[in-house]
């Protein structure tokens, strides 16, 4: 089963110029963040609830968690540099099919803004539940339990996604 750090990898891998991932601050609700690590993190929270959405299966098997600022999934959360620096061997050996719709992703969210990703990342009504709460360990999400509600929420995204040469 592919994993969120060989989807992160692959992810980054694809940004070849360093111009979508970048090492700016940005502010999210009061507090100031890393951009390329909030922008990584939405890419693999919107790759696993729309591959969700339109497979009926998972992307990959990692938790995510819903904090203020947006998902995070805590294994590329806390191993960003890793993850960018670093790529061992069969790091991508997953199914072509997995890889195409990352693919996907990638060229879909590339010319957004990382605020306007998040935007589209916050319309998850799992995010807006778990994410008003204190205790972190009950912010892990369970994205099977809205798959339905993805497919009517980001119904555009999923058509627009279908559009997407790669």
């Amino acid at each position: 089963m592919l994993s969120a750090m060989q989807a992160g990898k692959y992810i980054l891998d694809k940004d070849v110029d360093k111009t979508v991932f970048i090492r700016d601050k940005i502010v999210v609700k009061g507090k100031e963040y890393i951009d390329s690590h909030i922008r990584l993190n939405e890419y693999l929270h919107l790759a696993q609830i729309l591959y969700m959405a339109t497979e009926n299966d998972m992307l990959f098997m990692d938790d995510l968690y819903a904090y203020d600022g947006g998902v995070i999934i805590l294994e590329t959360f806390e191993n960003y540099s890793a993850i960018m620096y670093e790529k061992p061997a069969g790091f991508f050996d997953f199914p072509k099919k997995k890889k195409q719709f990352l693919n996907k992703i990638y060229e879909y969210l590339k010319p957004m803004t990382t605020m306007k990703i998040l935007n589209l990342s916050h319309m998850d009504k799992e995010w807006q539940e778990k994410s008003q709460l204190i205790v972190s360990h009950y912010r892990c999400m369970n994205p099977m339990l809205m798959v339905s509600d993805y497919r009517q929420t980001y119904v555009d995204v999923i058509r627009d996604l279908h559009k997407v040469i790669i």
